[in-house]
């Protein structure tokens, strides 16, 4: 299955950064929630950079499975931020294919680089 980065994972962080921002309104008292949608946000900008990149084709090998793929970029995005603090939109990437290649079965080989 092939689509564009931004369909593949851009909606959720984009998604991710509002959910963050309206945590950060409810409890202003704890200023994590705030840093995770700036930090976000800053990923978001430069999504687009991966687009036919071998990050990219990684990530789409990971779609046979969309149920498990949607729960495993929800979890690790939902932790940027508090559990996991990536310090680049590429390391953010790389993270969601280790943890993907935990979860989901991909049916052809990877090559890892």
């Amino acid at each position: 299955m092939k689509c564009e980065i931004a369909e593949l994972i851009g909606h959720d962080i984009e998604a991710t950064v509002y959910w963050r921002r309206e945590c950060a309104e409810r409890y202003p008292e704890n200023d994590g929630n705030l840093r995770a949608a700036e930090l976000l946000e800053k990923f978001f900008g430069e999504i687009d950079s991966f687009e036919n990149s071998p990050i990219h084709r990684r990530l789409e090998m990971y779609l046979a499975e969309p149920e498990q793929f949607t729960l495993v970029v929800n979890s690790v995005l939902r932790s940027v931020g508090f559990g996991f603090r990536p310090d680049s939109c590429e390391t953010l990437l790389k993270h969601l294919i280790d943890c993907l290649s935990l979860v989901v079965k991909v049916t052809r080989p990877v090559a890892v680089k």
